[in-house]
């Protein structure tokens, strides 16, 4: 609940990291701050993104899921932080991707016009693409099995055999392919918000397992991180709330 004289709340929220495949690092959530206008005594519900698992698994936020371990294995995309006023968001920070065999993953759009990262992968067309503001991103395409399209809120599943998950967000990011067998990395979810001011939004770099903003006072280690590759999952999100009147 708002408080009662409170009419503004700065904010600051990391989306989580995707999962590491059996060989690749996951990607890093964005970070998305800036002061929200608020109606005093209000109700607000709050979601906190699950670091991208490794267990076949949707993570908490939206998160894709990935293969099952094993040496194929592809991590499960993170989850989305955000904030809604019901049903309505309000501001939405997107989360990593997992990565798959030999793959790194890129992260999340770093501004909240853009469209998450795609991932790398060794191949021409296995990896899912981001998710947009105004859909989710296309999964990647293989010769074996294609992976799932984002979608509103939630990451796209990698192939089950081989390839990683979408991160959440706004629009999540697209699951990973398989082709010859080598499995595709999911994308980065975008991120939202038409009400912040004030707004810093920040991503990793692109096919980065680093955190954005770690120097911001509100950040906790291990935080937003891409999973580290032999299947470690993603690190949670975070969501800070400091009002002012």
């Amino acid at each position: 609940m708002v408080p009662a004289t409170t009419r503004s709340i700065s904010v600051y929220m990391w989306g989580a990291g995707g999962a590491g495949g059996y060989s690749g690092v996951g990607g890093a959530g964005a970070f998305l701050g800036g002061l929200l206008p608020v109606t005093p005594s209000s109700s607000l519900t709050i979601i906190v993104g699950q670091g991208g698992t490794v267990n076949g698994t949707s993570a908490f936020g939206g998160g894709g899921v990935g293969s099952v371990g094993g040496w194929t294995g592809g991590g499960g995309g993170g989850g989305y932080s955000g904030i809604f006023n019901s049903s309505t968001p309000l501001a939405i920070v997107g989360a990593g991707g997992g990565a798959a065999f030999y793959n790194a993953v890129g992260g999340c759009g770093d501004s909240v016009t853009g469209t998450g990262i795609r991932g790398t992968t060794n191949g021409a067309t296995q990896s899912g693409y981001g998710g947009t503001q105004s859909a989710g991103g296309a999964g990647g395409t293989g010769g074996l099995a294609n992976g799932s399209p984002g979608m509103y809120l939630r990451g796209g599943a990698g192939d089950p055999a081989w390839s990683a998950g979408g991160g959440g967000g706004y629009y999540g990011g697209g699951g990973g392919a398989t082709d010859n067998s080598i499995g595709g990395s999911g994308a980065g979810g975008s991120s939202y918000s038409t009400l912040l001011s004030n707004i810093v939004a920040l991503n990793s770099p692109n096919t980065g397992m680093n955190a954005p903003n770690t120097s911001c006072t509100y950040y906790a280690s291990g935080i937003a991180v891409g999973g580290s590759a032999y299947e470690v999952v993603g690190g949670n999100g975070r969501l800070v709330f400091v009002y002012t009147a």
